[in-house]
C-alpha cells in the first residue's frame, strides 16, 4: 500500500466517537486555562472563541457518529481528527504559556502576537474542515449544494471529490447514492483516481449499494466496481473485503439489468484472470 491507510486498517484504531470525545475534553482544558491567563488576555480570549466554535462542531460530529446508523465516513474523519488534535495541542500550549504559572516559561520562549496568528490560522482551518465533514455527512435537504474544498485537501482537489462522492454513497438517500456511485465510476476511469477511491475506503460503500440499493444504484455501483477491478492490487484488496460473495449474490439474485451489466461482467472477468 502507498502510505494511505486502507479503509479496513483505519477501523483498527480507536473508535471515532472516542477520538472526538477526547478532543472535546481538550477544548474544555483550553477554556479552563484561558481563565487563568495573565498575559495576552485578549488574544487568549479571541483564541478561546474559536476553540469553542470548533468544540461545537466536534460535538455535532460525535452525536452524528452515535445516532446515525451509517455513522461518519471513516477516512476523512480520522484524517481531519488528527489535524484537529494537533491544532488543539498548539492552542493549549500557547494559552498555558500565558498563565500565571507559565510566566517564566513565556519569558524564556518569547511568546508574541505572531504565535497567536499562526494558531488562529490553524483553528480557522480545523473549523472549516470540521464543518465540511458535517456537510458531506448530511443527506437530503440538509446536504449543501456546494461543499467547497476543505483546507485539509487544498493541495489534492481530487481527494476532496473522492471523499465527497464516497460519503454520498455512504449516507445519502437512494437517489443521491446512485449519483455518488456514478461520479465515482467516472473518476475511477483514471487509474490514479481509482487508487485514491480504493485507498480511501470506497469499496465497502459501493459493495453495500450493489447488494442493497435500488436497480439504478446497483447499476452505478457495478460500473464503479468494474473500473476499480481494472488493477491487480485493487482486485486483491477487493477480494479481502468480500466482493466475490456480493458479486455472486447479484449474479444469482440481482435484477436482470444489473446481472448483464458489462461492468459487473468485467469485474468478474478480472477476478477470474488475475
Amino acid at each position: 500500500m502507498d502510505g494511505t491507510l486502507h479503509y479496513n486498517a483505519l477501523q483498527l484504531g480507536p473508535r471515532v466517537e472516542d477520538i472526538l470525545g477526547s478532543q472535546i475534553k481538550m477544548a474544555e482544558s483550553i477554556r479552563q486555562a484561558t481563565k487563568e491567563v495573565e498575559s495576552f488576555k485578549q488574544d487568549c480570549l479571541d483564541l478561546d472563541k474559536k476553540v469553542d466554535r470548533l468544540a461545537s462542531l466536534l460535538k455535532k460530529a460525535a452525536r452524528f457518529s452515535i445516532t446515525n446508523p451509517a455513522g461518519l465516513y471513516e477516512s476523512p474523519t480520522r484524517k481531519i481528527a488528527l489535524e484537529v488534535e494537533k491544532t488543539l495541542e498548539r492552542a493549549l500550549g500557547l494559552v498555558k504559556k500565558c498563565r500565571r504559572s507559565g510566566m517564566l516559561k513565556r519569558v524564556i520562549t518569547i511568546t508574541n502576537v505572531s504565535d497567536f496568528r499562526k494558531v488562529n490560522q490553524y483553528l480557522d482551518n480545523s473549523i472549516a474542515d470540521a464543518q465540511w465533514l458535517l456537510n458531506i455527512s448530511a443527506s437530503g435537504e440538509d446536504r449543501p449544494d456546494f461543499m467547497g474544498l476543505p483546507p485539509i485537501a487544498s493541495t489534492e482537489p481530487v481527494l476532496s471529490m473522492v471523499w465527497e462522492y464516497i460519503s454520498i454513497v455512504h449516507v445519502g438517500n437512494a437517489e443521491e447514492k446512485a449519483i455518488g456511485a456514478s461520479n465515482l465510476a467516472d473518476l475511477a476511469k483514471d487509474s490514479r483516481n481509482g487508487n485514491i477511491i480504493f485507498d480511501q475506503g470506497g469499496v465497502q460503500p459501493l459493495l453495500r449499494l450493489l447488494r442493497e440499493g435500488t436497480p439504478e444504484g446497483q447499476e452505478e455501483a457495478a460500473k464503479a466496481l468494474g473500473w476499480l477491478a481494472a488493477d491487480k492490487r485493487r482486485v486483491s484488496g477487493m477480494r479481502q473485503e468480500g466482493s466475490i460473495i456480493v458479486f455472486l449474490q447479484i449474479l444469482v439474485r440481482g435484477s436482470m439489468k444489473v446481472q448483464v451489466s458489462p461492468f459487473l461482467c468485467i469485474a468478474v472477468l478480472f477476478y477470474n484472470v488475475l
